[in-house]
């Protein structure tokens, strides 16, 4: 239970659990900017609706929801390997054999350099002292800020090269996805060693709710991290379906986001463990980022392209 706990890439729930999901978010971009994500999971629920899944979000403003079997689901206990049916999943990379009549997609995918989060006693993983609350309805963990792609896919005919590509790995694991919230995550700058990520959502806590958010800035050099439990706090914040505007601050830093992308896809998201919400996600955007330390001076300033966010849910909440 405790390496599980620092290893957050781990599989860290149980096919015994009921109304539980958990999921793997692996994105990919080539080169020149088109975008693959996959996400592998489980959804445990009623015993007729037990199941595991791949979800596929293409270049093409497409998304397939694949339903497996259960029984077809295996992980690892003490390292990060899951496989569900012909497809396997890992740090080290993926291999994908998906034949269904409307999505075919096969390949496989090296990551080299894989850069993980750091985590520690104080802070064992991106949401820092909340990892170890018991009762939050949504866990969520960073496995590879940044990585290089090596490999292509074959999707419905058509050969994507995604070699010198960018990769990131991220997941969540409980009950639900909050009701409010955005996301927004990049690390395609200029710079290969930048990586980027932010998540701001209404939390249920104790009967209450409350704006909460977790964030970082790689920079290669250094990682800057924004969330609530530091003490950070958000200072602007304007949203729409296409856009999000925010600012963020500490004591020591404050962070520009500006987002601006094309019209989402719909994907799968949990509600008491069930995959029969729909989210909207664009992969197709532009994050400008612009750091500060607290005398004004420039540490960062650069833009994310390709980017990709979601905005869920009655965002006024969250302003």
């Amino acid at each position: 239970m405790v390496r599980r706990m620092f290893h957050p890439e781990i599989f860290q729930g149980s096919l015994r659990k009921t109304s539980y999901f958990e999921g793997w978010y692996f994105k990919h971009s080539t080169p020149d900017g088109q975008v693959l994500a996959v996400i592998p999971g489980i959804s445990l629920v009623k015993k007729e609706d037990r199941h595991a899944f791949i979800q596929v979000l293409t270049p093409n403003h497409e998304s397939y929801y694949l339903s497996y079997p259960i029984e077809s689901f295996r992980a690892r206990k003490n390292r990060f390997s899951v496989q569900i049916g012909e497809n396997y999943f890992s740090r080290k990379g993926i291999e994908l054999n998906i034949d269904r009549d409307d999505c075919k997609l096969k390949g496989t995918m090296e990551y080299e350099g894989s850069t993980p989060f750091p985590v520690s006693l104080a802070s064992p993983g991106i949401m820092g002292w909340y990892g170890y609350v018991p009762f939050m309805e949504c866990f969520h963990g960073v496995v590879s800020i940044n990585h290089s792609l090596r490999g292509k896919f074959h999707l419905n005919g058509d050969e994507l090269n995604f070699t010198g590509g960018k990769g990131y790995i991220e997941k969540d694991w409980g009950t639900s996805f909050p009701k409010d919230y955005i996301w927004i995550q990049s690390n395609d700058f200029s710079d290969r060693r930048v990586s980027f990520m932010l998540s701001v959502a209404l939390i249920p806590w104790m009967g209450r709710e409350f704006v909460g958010f977790l964030g970082f800035l790689s920079t290669g050099d250094d990682l800057y991290r924004f969330a609530t439990y530091n003490r950070s706090s958000i200072r602007e914040l304007a949203l729409s379906d296409q856009s999000v505007s925010l600012r963020i601050g500490n004591s020591r830093h404050e962070i520009w986001v500006t987002v601006q992308g094309k019209p989402g896809v719909s994907l799968a998201a949990p509600g008491k463990g069930s995959m029969h919400r729909y989210i909207k996600e664009s992969v197709h955007a532009k994050v400008r980022i612009t750091l500060k330390d607290k005398s004004g001076t420039v540490l960062f300033d650069g833009t994310g392209d390709p980017g990709a966010f979601e905005v869920v849910g009655e965002i006024d909440k969250l302003i």
